[in-house]
């Protein structure tokens, strides 16, 4: 039920009106790490994405479809920045402090980024250093991680801060995952819990709101690193070639759903050079 004051006492402000400017305050361009440019290597976060999307990103291209400019999008990836701030602030809270917040990684490595940091507190043994890295998912993405594990749920998340950790001498890695709607999860977990068949019961001890992983990552620097690397490499150097798709856009099914070029890439069509891939395929 609207209050009689909406009809006029006040200037409109509705949601459309609102959310465009959260993409304007928010959004990409007003950004200088993510400004829509030529660039020449792939981020850590991204190489996990189609291959021909990261190539449509290096070229420079500007975004052309809806899915990678929901109008919500901006104010919920700040919303995800501001958990970071958030986390970073609790951690201090038990003891933990976040160090090299948001330092680049160099130049002559083969792909960018800017790690979350990396936790400090004078009780870690001498020398052993853990990076951390906050998600801030939705519904679906935080019951995946429940239902299938972390590694297997997000094999993307894995590769990225394999790369943060062998660029910048981590040991390993830390995750805090938050639900950006814990009250539906923990309804669907109430459901699940009732599930007549035991063997699709999936919520046993899970918390609805976070979820805490780490892992050692040394092992990865010899077997995942290689072949990340080779991705990256060949990405940077076929950037303005059409490159061979990794999904196919005409399903209808997410991420190409979300891709910022879905019509450059229905465009483009099929064919195009094949990127190397990756032991656990493309992230979906």
């Amino acid at each position: 039920m609207r209050s009689s004051l909406s009809s006029g006492s006040l200037p409109a402000i509705t949601e459309g009106a609102f959310l465009a400017a959260a993409a304007e305050v928010f959004g990409n361009e007003a950004s200088a790490v993510n400004a829509i440019q030529v660039r020449d290597k792939p981020r850590a976060s991204g190489l996990a994405n189609c291959a021909r999307e990261q190539g449509y990103y290096l070229h420079g291209y500007q975004p052309d479809s809806a899915g990678g400019n929901a109008t919500d999008a901006a104010l919920t990836q700040e919303q995800g920045r501001q958990w970071e701030d958030t986390g970073v602030a609790v951690l201090a809270a038990i003891g933990w402090s976040v160090l090299d917040r948001q330092v680049a990684l160099a130049n002559d490595y083969f792909v960018s980024g800017h790690p979350d940091g990396r936790l400090w507190r004078a009780s870690v043994p001498s020398g052993l250093i853990v990076g951390v890295e906050f998600k801030h998912l939705g519904r679906w993405g935080f019951e995946d991680i429940l239902k299938r594990g972390f590694e297997d749920s997000k094999p993307d998340y894995v590769l990225q801060a394999a790369l943060y950790g062998h660029a910048l001498g981590w040991d390993e890695v830390l995750w805090l995952v938050s639900s950006q709607d814990a009250s539906s999860v923990r309804s669907d977990m109430r459901i699940n819990q009732t599930a007549k068949n035991p063997a699709v019961r999936w919520a046993t001890g899970q918390n609805p709101k976070l979820f805490i992983h780490q892992m050692n990552l040394h092992p990865l620097y010899t077997t995942l690193i290689p072949i990340a690397r080779k991705r990256a490499e060949w990405l940077s150097a076929n950037k303005d070639a059409l490159i061979e798709r990794e999904y196919e856009p005409t399903a209808g099914k997410f991420p190409c759903t979300y891709c910022p070029y879905l019509n450059r890439c229905l465009a483009d069509g099929k064919g195009g050079a094949v990127a190397p891939k990756l032991p656990f395929g493309v992230a979906e």
